[in-house]
């Protein structure tokens, strides 16, 4: 769980270098520097690709895939329909969206679609809920929990795998809303009187538990995928998760890239509430693919999150 510390440690040594620069002390800035590329590139927490500030690539052709994942925190403000009408996107993943009504524009503009979650320009084939593996001892410890609600997710995950059929060739993709650490169902249950510091012990317990079971989801998102036929591979959606985490990590092993690790520019934040400024939302895709462009939409309003998009070159 020390993840959640590195973009603040990254920045507290960053100033430390500059001051040690200021004093003439240029051999023990040099070893921090070494030290802070080698935490950013271990965590993948703070890209530099100035490729990004080029404008976005709105053409479109067989031989690319233009893919966005949005948590859309329930909002039931039809502005959010009037702007993903206006996307030029092939694949859609959406999460929390229940507050959009059941038929909609986007099913007109997208020919497949999955509910109010998934929505593509291609067909989708065997859409399924991913379960979680129970027995374990991870499994019996998160079950055990008082943070463990009926029907809670760990049973009824959000998790779903599916096959595109792209004119390229057949894509196997995940789309997921992995667990959250609660810290904002925290904030809504305190008194409006409280003060931060009075819910410290419920954060931390609810941060065990989240990281606790995305752990399991990680593993069978790992299972899952090694059961599939070997293909082009996309797994995109809201990880509640920091890039250099255990369940990132794990889900993305030796074979998948992070979008914005290999095209963005700065700590690429994709939620934004209670004071809270993190990259949890992710697009990691296979080699199969070649990475063209990946872009934050940090200018859209309707949620606790920012869309994040990516245009891919297809070589397979």
């Amino acid at each position: 769980m020390y993840i959640l510390a590195v973009p603040i440690l990254l920045a507290v040594l960053l100033v430390i270098i500059l001051l040690l620069l200021l004093w003439n002390r240029w051999k023990i800035a040099l070893v921090l520097l070494i030290l802070g590329i080698a935490l950013n590139k271990n965590t993948q927490t703070f890209p530099v690709h100035l490729s990004y500030l080029q404008e976005w690539n709105t053409e479109t052709d067989s031989a690319t895939l233009n893919v966005m994942t949005y948590n859309i925190a329930l909002t039931k403000n039809n502005a959010i329909l009037e702007y993903l009408d206006t996307l030029n996107i092939d694949i859609l993943a959406l999460q929390e969206s229940g507050g959009l009504p059941k038929k909609n524009n986007l099913q007109k503009q997208f020919p497949y679609h999955e509910g109010n979650a998934v929505f593509s320009r291609y067909p989708i084939k065997n859409y399924h809920r991913i379960h979680l593996e129970e027995g374990t001892s991870d499994w019996k410890e998160l079950e055990d929990s008082v943070l463990n609600p009926k029907n809670d997710l760990q049973k009824n995950p959000m998790i779903f795998s599916m096959q595109i059929e792209h004119p390229q060739g057949t894509i196997n993709l995940i789309t997921c809303h992995l667990r959250s650490n609660g810290y904002s169902t925290a904030r809504r249950q305190m008194g409006t009187e409280s003060k931060w510091s009075d819910g410290l012990e419920d954060y931390v317990r609810r941060l065990d538990y989240g990281y606790k079971a995305r752990a399991v989801q990680a593993q069978s998102i790992c299972k899952a995928l090694s059961e599939q036929e070997k293909r082009p591979t996309l797994i995109l959606g809201d990880f509640n998760d920091l890039s250099g985490s255990y369940s990132l990590k794990t889900i993305q092993g030796e074979e998948l890239s992070d979008a914005w690790w290999e095209g963005g520019l700065g700590p690429g934040f994709t939620f934004n509430a209670y004071h809270l400024l993190l990259r949890l939302d992710h697009i990691l895709y296979s080699s199969d693919f070649q990475l063209e462009q990946v872009q934050l939409e940090s200018n859209i309003p309707f949620s606790d999150h920012y869309p994040l998009k990516a245009r891919l070159k297809i070589h397979f």
